[in-house]
């Protein structure tokens, strides 16, 4: 398919989405038989403590009084994203102390006893949960997978942003595949087997690079766009140093780069292709006008990180390169971005022109390409971009509103009766004068379901039968509102909504639009 595409649209960047990697990524590890099982211990326990109310309203007193603000409620995970498998696991070792002490509390007692009185089963979940809470091997590897899970699913919480520049991806993820594998605490090595090390470096490798049927997410741009930004390389290069951005400029090749020149150009070597990658090798060789601005950004960021980055890191951020240079990264803008970098480079030629276009438009690239799985931070608010949470209670209202709609107009009312049923007085008084008809009036000015509707109340006047239905058509066609009524404002609150919402309704009834295919 994506070769069908490329013959089509030769200037497209056919990227994979680097949000659903990752998830694929950390489902891969968590799915490990020694992971698995540490991780499902923890599960147990948080479901043991929510199971019974007596508990865990005795558990959350003990946590506002341990660590008050800073207290951590015990936390499950969906089954179907594993990334909050590292917050189930964390909030459990936060409140190890506490949870250690529940067989001592006389609430533990009486709900024990209750479950002896039940049945064995219960009885058995109760000796589980004791084992458990009393292993200090459990916590200590717990610990030891949250060294894992804990940057991976940071990692994918950040990226899934859509400001992330693309050349973020690329340095964290060959930077992870060593974070697994190299200089690793006893605390960790000595609680992770070498075979499960070994199992994740190998699962980094293959989402990243793909291998057999699993189509890598490492892409041709991304080695460019991370080429081009001199931010996070010298961010590299002040919290590592120069050799690791030279091991990571080793992980591609130039051919990569090139190929993703040539696919910027329209898939072209032609001219323009040749002035682009000689403009590039000026840029990486520190020609002018580039080494002056690159050496200027070094000096910005030694300067700044101090003073507006560091001290928004957390104690366990500091304490590990990788979780130091990702906390970075989250805060760079405050300091620059690489488009002010471009936008501010002197035009000396059209070849350097043509050099910048290139660099700003790559520099833009959203590397999370699907936008309806992000979390929508929104939801309470009915209209919106991102794909709302039907759990919400406001999209609750919005179902319930327009169900009910749609039982009134079934009713068969007049659309006068219908109107005035449906909106508020003044509303009502409004899009009934909005729609009044004159005595001499034109019939074909009119909209086919307005001309019905008239007719309707003229037969329903003269007669005592029942009152006709509101004109509708069972033809789907395009809904054309009247003038006024093309856009309608986003609402400011849910009852603003609903009223909108009511309005059109009315409106396309009016206008004879069948509304049972619409519903």
């Amino acid at each position: 398919m994506f070769r069908l595409l490329h013959l089509w649209f030769p200037l497209l960047f056919i990227l994979g989405c680097c949000v659903h990697v990752l998830d694929l990524l950390i489902e891969d590890i968590v799915k490990i038989e020694e992971v698995s099982a540490v991780v499902a211990d923890f599960y147990f326990i948080t479901v043991f403590m929510k199971r019974y109310a007596m508990l865990w309203e005795t558990l959350l007193e003990k946590q506002r009084e341990e660590h008050g603000n800073r207290a951590r409620v015990l936390k499950l995970f969906p089954l179907t994203r594993f990334a909050y498998a590292y917050l189930m696991v964390a909030c459990t070792l936060f409140n190890w102390s506490i949870l250690r002490d529940v067989q001592e509390w006389p609430e533990y007692a009486i709900v024990r006893e209750k479950a002896e009185r039940r049945n064995v089963d219960s009885v058995a979940q109760f000796e589980r949960f004791e084992t458990l809470i009393g292993d200090s091997v459990l916590r200590k590897r717990g610990e030891a997978i949250n060294y894992f899970l804990e940057p991976l699913s940071s990692m994918l919480h950040y990226i899934e942003g859509d400001s992330v520049p693309p050349s973020h991806l690329l340095p964290l993820f060959v930077m992870f595949h060593k974070f697994v594998g190299s200089d690793l605490p006893l605390s960790v090595s000595t609680q992770v087997s070498r075979d499960t090390l070994n199992d994740i470096r190998e699962m980094v490798k293959e989402r990243w690079l793909g291998v057999g049927r699993k189509v890598g997410l490492r892409h041709d741009f991304h080695c460019l766009a991370f080429s081009l930004d001199v931010y996070v390389r010298a961010l590299i290069v002040i919290i590592f140093d120069e050799a690791e951005l030279n091991r990571i400029d080793r992980t591609f090749s130039d051919t990569n780069v090139m190929s993703a020149i040539k696919n910027y150009n329209g898939g072209k070597i032609d001219r323009k292709y040749h002035c682009l990658l000689q403009e590039f090798n000026n840029f990486k060789a520190g020609e002018v006008p580039y080494g002056i601005k690159t050496e200027a950004v070094i000096g910005l960021l030694r300067a700044q990180l101090g003073n507006k980055v560091y001290p928004l890191l957390s104690d366990e951020q500091k304490k590990r390169k990788f979780t130091c240079f990702l906390g970075c990264l989250k805060h760079l803008h405050l300091i620059s971005s690489p488009l002010v970098f471009a936008r501010s480079l002197p035009v000396v030629s059209a070849e350097v022109e043509a050099f910048k276009e290139m660099y700003i438009n790559c520099i833009q690239v959203v590397i999370q390409a699907c936008n309806v799985e992000r979390i929508n931070k929104n939801a309470d608010m009915v209209h919106s971009k991102s794909r709302p949470r039907f759990g919400t209670e406001n999209v609750r209202k919005a179902i319930y509103c327009f169900t009910n709609l749609v039982l009134q107009f079934k009713l068969k009312l007049p659309f006068d009766e219908y109107c005035r049923t449906v909106l508020v007085p003044e509303e009502a008084d409004e899009v009934l004068g909005e729609f009044e008809l004159d005595d001499d009036s034109d019939a074909e000015e009119l909209p086919s379901g307005a001309e019905a509707a008239a007719e309707e109340r003229e037969d329903t006047a003269s007669d005592e039968e029942e009152p006709a239905p509101p004109a509708r058509t069972d033809e789907r066609r395009a809904f054309e509102a009247p003038a006024g009524y093309e856009v309608l404002d986003k609402p400011v609150t849910f009852l603003a909504g609903a009223e909108a919402l009511k309005k059109l309704f009315v409106i396309m009834l009016w206008a004879g639009v069948n509304l049972m295919d619409v519903y």
